[in-house]
């Protein structure tokens, strides 16, 4: 049973945390990462995936890299929930940036948010 639950953890932290998650509280523990690296006539592409629970707090974080004949692109996110277990206090948010570079350019954008209850 206890399987079932990290399995359904990990799929569950595949996808990325929303601000304001409550997280898994059942699970102990849990994790999932991947890495992707491809090259090709079309150029190189590199994901990299990880997310986990740990002690009520969840992470997931993206970074996926690609470059060839049209430009680079490199783009991340971040999201995370923290639990009251620490003198901060609960706290959770989320991070994203990408930039391209291509013929016609150069494009840069971020954005985030973030909730804290100090």
């Amino acid at each position: 049973m206890r399987n079932l639950v990290r399995l359904a953890a990990a799929t569950a932290l595949s996808l990325p945390v929303l601000v304001g998650a409550a997280g898994l509280a059942s699970a102990d523990s849990a994790g999932y990462f991947g890495d992707t690296v491809g090259v090709g006539p079309l150029g190189l592409v590199y994901d990299d995936t990880d997310s986990g629970v740990h002690d009520g707090d969840a992470f997931y974080h993206n970074q996926h890299v690609h470059t060839g004949e049209l430009g680079t692109f490199v783009g991340h996110t971040y999201s995370w929930v923290d639990d009251a277990d620490d003198e901060d206090g609960p706290s959770a948010g989320h991070y994203g940036d990408a930039t391209s570079i291509n013929p016609l350019g150069f494009y840069t954008h971020s954005h985030g948010s973030f909730a804290d209850s100090d």
